[in-house]
């Protein structure tokens, strides 16, 4: 990422997690000072001033040095406590928050009593506790495989009951790391696939700290008769773009930028087309998504299978004539309510869409990024089979 946008980057960031302590551990100190709850006050009277706001501030932007700056040998736990305590923080703000709308509210209106308010702060801090504690262990399960049928009669004959992996968003970095990646060799390892495909955001650091991980990784290919092929996601940019990209050629792997790779099955061909990140370019000015380019000399009558990290590169895609389009980069909002906020960036939010001739599958993501919780929705593998209609 270009120096001048880590800085920008660096001081919003700071802004927003200095505001975001400021009022969630305030607002705890007041929920807790409602139930009486005397240890609990004591604790977050010492926190809930200006300089536990910005020791929390610190602690909120300790997940972006992680992988990037320092290494996750000895500062992965860091990173986890960073991430936990940021989605604890997230849950005060969007659960315990609203809450405090009514309080207000009722005040206003003169109808809000002390057994009402304790109520009411039961209830806050009931939500955001479970809530956290469910979304750790949700976020910690192994990915639910999803079968897909794609049907199509643009799919040749030989290519019926062809099989697809497509893992999305695995975010290796900060808290994800060769274990979970060994989870998914035992997913891959057990399907079998014709072919796995990688649709962006593999990781979130640095080359130096992340490698041997990404080899691990990388060697998914093995479980695949057509092997692995993997496209960049906005992630990858932030976190190097091009030495990723080289990094992951040098160890035998294929990223598609702005390009395809024929696949032959007897008679029938599949067209893997991979397009660079929708925000390549905001990363790098001589980057830039291009379907024109990656759909250059195609064969004739193939079946085209679009891998495009970001979802809202669908409609262009299905102008082009694309058959299938494979996308992930929404997580499908990751934690309860940020699926309803993901339609203010993005038309399609998880899984299988129709437009014109094409599909459209969105992957909600088969890891997370920060907060390492995972509330109303599921990391997932997806298994697509296509199937001939001829």
């Amino acid at each position: 990422m270009p120096i001048h946008l880590q800085t920008i980057f660096f001081l919003v960031t700071s802004l927003i997690s200095y505001g975001l302590s400021s009022y969630t551990l305030g607002r705890l100190l007041s929920l807790f000072e409602r139930l009486e709850l005397a240890l609990f006050i004591d604790i977050f009277r010492l926190i809930a001033h200006p300089l536990g706001f910005a020791l929390s501030a610190l602690m909120l932007l300790v997940y972006f040095f992680v992988a990037k700056v320092v290494s996750v040998r000895w500062a992965r736990p860091l990173g986890w406590l960073s991430g936990v305590w940021m989605g604890y923080l997230t849950l005060i703000l969007f659960y315990a928050g609203p809450l405090h709308l009514i309080e207000l509210l009722l005040s206003a209106l003169d109808l809000n009593s002390k057994p009402l308010s304790q109520s009411l702060s039961i209830l806050s801090l009931a939500s955001v506790h479970i809530g956290l504690l469910y979304g750790v262990w949700n976020a910690s399960r192994t990915p639910l495989l999803k079968n897909i049928e794609i049907d199509d009669e643009h799919i040749g004959q030989d290519l019926d009951g062809f099989k697809i992996l497509q893992l999305s968003d695995v975010h290796i970095g900060p808290t994800l790391g060769r274990r979970f990646v060994r989870k998914l060799h035992q997913i891959c390892q057990d399907v079998q696939a014709d072919l796995i495909v990688m649709t962006g955001d593999l990781v979130d650091g640095e080359v130096r700290f992340l490698g041997d991980e990404v080899k691990e990784f990388l060697s998914l290919t093995q479980y695949a008769k057509h092997g692995l092929l993997l496209i960049t996601g906005n992630h990858e940019y932030i976190s190097g773009g091009q030495s990723w990209v080289n990094f992951i050629t040098s160890e035998g792997g294929r990223v598609l930028e702005n390009e395809h790779v024929n696949i032959h099955v007897g008679s029938a061909c599949l067209s893997v087309i991979g397009v660079e990140d929708w925000d390549a370019h905001k990363f790098s000015s001589h980057r830039r998504a291009s379907l024109e380019q990656a759909m250059k000399d195609l064969p004739a009558n193939s079946y085209t299978l679009l891998l495009a990290h970001q979802p809202k590169a669908a409609p262009e895609a299905a102008e082009a004539g694309i058959h299938l389009q494979l996308s992930g980069h929404t997580h499908a909002g990751q934690i309860f309510p940020f699926n309803f906020l993901i339609y203010l960036d993005q038309p399609y939010n998880v899984g299988l869409y129709h437009l014109k001739q094409m599909k459209l599958y969105v992957n909600p993501g088969t890891g997370y990024w920060g907060p390492p919780l995972r509330i109303g929705t599921r990391a997932e593998a997806s298994l697509l089979t296509l199937k001939s209609k001829l």
